[in-house]
Order: structure tokens, then C-alpha cells, then sequence
């Protein structure tokens, strides 16, 4: 059997994700040897099947949210920032099941603001008075430095 006939025979193919049956890494995604027992991540090697290669400056991402799913209809390249903001987005993010801040702001749309790049929230109630803060401290320590 060619390595190819050996990776989908390890497939189920009866969902619209296709589940991968054999043996997982550590954090749940499909492994996959082949040459020589290289161990490859089984979606991206269901990626390169049918895409050809991946550029490397790019991760293969799932549209299902599926990490088992090799079904090349739900994967594209992305970047790691693509893939954390997705992870947010999607509420698998540690903590995106709060509804409040740590001082205990409610997570509105109006009160939530998102870092640039990462996707992570953040209070935007809190982030004000934190800026308040540092804006009074420095304003108190230029007029003390003045009268000196």
C-alpha cells in the first residue's frame, strides 16, 4: 500500500469533518508517519495532498474547529496571529467565557477592546483608569521636580 492509500485508510470520511482515527500528539491533533517514520501532523499532510506545498512561513488552520479533521474543504494557511485571533474569536481562548474583568466590569461590547495582532481582550474601564494612573503620577512627579 502507497503512503497515500496508508493515510486515508486511517480516515473516516462519513461526517462533513473527516475524522482521523489513528494516533494523536499530546494535544489531540491526528499524527501521521511516513518516510522512514517521520511523524507529520496528519492535516497538514492531508493539506499538502491537495494543495501541494506549504509555505513556511504559514501554519495549516482549521475552518471546523475540529482538530481531528483532515478534510482539506476546512483547511487553509494562515498565519499564527490569524490562528490566536481565531482561537478568541471562537471562544476557545483561555478565559473567553467570562463575562466580567477582573475588578468586575462587565465584558460589553462597549467596554471590550481587542490588542492589535493578538485578538486578546482587554477592559476598556480598566485600561482608562490604569492610564489615568500613570498620567496623574508623571503630572505629580514633573511638578515636584519643578519646585525643586
Amino acid at each position: 500500500m502507497n503512503t497515500e492509500d496508508r493515510f486515508w485508510a486511517k480516515v473516516d470520511k462519513s461526517g462533513e469533518c473527516w475524522e482521523w482515527t489513528a494516533a494523536k500528539f499530546k494535544k489531540g491533533y491526528g499524527r501521521f508517519s511516513y518516510h522512514g517514520g517521520a511523524h507529520v501532523l496528519a492535516h497538514r499532510y492531508s493539506f499538502e495532498l491537495h494543495n501541494g506545498g506549504i509555505d513556511p512561513n504559514l501554519l495549516v488552520l482549521h475552518t471546523c474547529d475540529n482538530r481531528n479533521c483532515v478534510n482539506p474543504a476546512h483547511l487553509y494557511q494562515g498565519t499564527h496571529e490569524r490562528n490566536m485571533l481565531d482561537r478568541s474569536e471562537r471562544g476557545r481562548a483561555a478565559g473567553a467565557n467570562k463575562t466580567e474583568c477582573l475588578r468586575g466590569h462587565a465584558y460589553t461590547e462597549e467596554n471590550t477592546g481587542r490588542y492589535p495582532g493578538s485578538g486578546r481582550r482587554y477592559c476598556k474601564t480598566c485600561n482608562r483608569e490604569k492610564k489615568r494612573g500613570q498620567y496623574l503620577a508623571n503630572h505629580t512627579r514633573a511638578q515636584r521636580s519643578d519646585a525643586a
